[in-house]
């Protein structure tokens, strides 16, 4: 028997009253639309020709223009559901045939699971770890350099406690692939520990949804195997929908796939979902910057700053919107406040800047790093970009070249990090887009114009 309501994603569609959610609050939705949504979702997984849905909304005898109307209804429900033609996350066209809805539908189970549950210790002690993980993360997310080592060590705490505690299990493997990715420990034995932390984690319980987010984190940024990275992550989120971590991982495959309009949109939706964490506001700046909205990552970047100074993530992307914007005296402050005003990058960047200009002061860091590599200030693909707003394509591919070769995971950000806007259109983008293993739609096209903005549903 199908259920009254239907839960996708953050929405929830009420067959009987013919109104759509999400999150909670009620989707302004017109009533024709609101009933081809109703029967599409109904029939999940199906193709509902357009004769159906002419019959379904008018009846056999009328003299409405129906093609004109039913295109209204399909593009109003992708409105609602902030859905895309192009890459459909929800209704999908079959062209001169019908549509069909594909996202998965979650199951109405309102029955709290039993004490022992996997994402639950009997052992109090173990219990106490995890708890006290999760709330670091969830409260001071935006000094992710320093807490995740910290959370790191309270999750091994609690599955040395409970080796059969599947939920710390999952929450070790995804701490372990973010630390991996932001280069905090030694790469191939952090994502090593995350294989086999989520494995861990999933051999117990295949419902861990930080066991799929782990995998494919690792999938994504070091195995560059997108399919298997889109499978993973989906199912992720499928399993914990509103787990703000979770949709944060989801939304880095967009990234990675150049559609920061659609990353955006999954960590505007985590915010929503979790207002109180910190947890998606450390996000937004760099998602607000990949879709060029540079004032709104300045406005959110200086708010998370306002709470942590020491946010390296927020500065980064404020130092980096505030460049793009021509405020280069207030973006060279801000990067010596990220590398230490008396280090040796923020010297050279501020003289540089002083004596000759931007993009001469480009063209001095990046010799300065390429000449004195050091991790915390430049990796390769840094130096790349610093390389390609000064004007040096040549200079730029052969740092690019350098991070191929080492698979470096800010690689695949070149499709949204607007330093690389000088050299997209070069063919040598397309090439090392085909060997990464991306559509080379993906690094292309980006530009300089902003993407418009997301109105609210």
């Amino acid at each position: 028997m199908l259920e009254t309501v239907l839960r996708f994603g953050p929405f929830e569609l009420d067959l009987e009253t013919v109104e759509l959610r999400r999150v909670g609050r009620k989707v302004r939705l017109p009533l024709q639309p609101a009933r081809v949504l109703c029967l599409l979702a109904a029939r999940r997984g199906h193709l509902v020709t357009r004769e159906e849905l002419r019959a379904h909304l008018w009846g056999s005898d009328t003299s409405v223009d129906t093609d004109l109307g039913l295109n209204y209804c399909v593009s109003a429900i992708r409105s609602a559901l902030r859905d895309s033609a192009r890459a459909p996350r929800y209704v999908e066209t079959l062209p001169r045939r019908g549509y069909r809805f594909i996202a998965p539908l979650e199951p109405r189970d309102t029955t709290p699971p039993p004490p022992t549950a996997s994402w639950l210790s009997a052992n109090p002690e173990a219990r106490e770890a995890f708890v006290h993980a999760e709330r670091l993360l969830r409260e001071e997310a935006p000094l992710a350099g320093q807490i995740l080592p910290s959370a790191e060590r309270l999750f091994e705490e609690s599955v040395r406690l409970d080796p059969e505690f599947a939920a710390a299990w999952g929450a070790l493997a995804v701490n372990r692939a973010w630390q991996a990715f932001l280069g905090l420990g030694p790469h191939v034995e952090l994502v090593g520990g995350a294989r086999e932390a989520a494995h861990r984690a999933l051999a117990l319980d295949r419902t861990v949804a930080k066991g799929w987010a782990a995998l494919g984190v690792v999938s994504l940024y070091f195995d560059w195997d997108f399919g298997t990275a889109k499978e993973q992550l989906e199912r992720a989120l499928t399993l914990a929908p509103r787990d703000a971590g979770v949709r944060h991982a989801y939304s880095d495959y967009f990234v990675v796939m150049g559609r920061p309009r659609e990353s955006l949109e999954e960590v505007l939706l985590a915010r929503e979902m979790n207002p109180d964490s910190w947890q998606p506001r450390l996000f937004l700046p760099g998602h607000f910057v990949a879709a060029r909205r540079y004032p709104e990552a300045i406005r959110e970047a200086r708010a998370i700053l306002a709470s942590f100074p020491d946010a390296r993530n927020a500065r980064h992307f404020l130092a980096r919107s505030l460049w793009m914007t021509d405020r280069f005296e207030e973006a060279v402050a801000e990067y010596g406040r990220l590398w230490g005003p008396a280090s040796e990058p923020t010297r050279v960047l501020e003289d540089a800047l002083r004596k000759s200009g931007p993009r001469d002061a480009a063209k001095a860091l990046a010799d300065h790093l390429a000449a004195n590599p050091d991790a915390s200030v430049g990796s390769a693909t840094e130096v790349a970009a610093f390389y390609s707003i000064a004007g040096e394509p040549d200079r730029a591919f052969a740092w690019l070249e350098r991070a191929f070769a080492r698979r470096t995971p800010g690689l695949l950000h070149v499709p949204v990090d607007p330093f690389f806007d000088p050299i997209r259109a070069e063919p040598r983008i397309d090439d090392l887009c085909r060997r990464v293993g991306l559509p080379v739609e993906a690094w292309r096209g980006m530009g300089a114009s902003p993407h418009p903005p997301i109105e609210p549903a």
